[in-house]
């Protein structure tokens, strides 16, 4: 679901990047992204700030961290129904 979308949904924006929490995009992007280290500062500020939310979500996607991430979990169902 994109931010966008959970947006709508539930009236918060990047909510995981507010809490500061240390998803697997997240560890995908500081280990193989250019930016990872900016990444962890905004997830330490725990901020509501849309513009540092929308960085943050930007260096998830410029390293391809989501659809990492998205990959990773559809490989695991299809694992796991089989």
């Amino acid at each position: 679901m994109s931010s966008e979308k959970y947006r709508e949904q539930r009236g918060s924006y990047a909510e995981d990047i507010q809490e500061g929490k240390r998803s697997l995009m997240v560890i995908h992007n500081y280990y193989y992204g250019w930016k990872g280290d900016r990444l962890v500062e905004i997830l330490d500020m725990h901020t509501t700030d849309e513009k540092l939310l929308r960085e943050a979500v930007d260096i998830l996607n410029s390293e391809d961290s989501i659809k990492f991430a998205k990959d990773v979990a559809a490989r695991t169902m299809k694992e796991a129904w089989t």
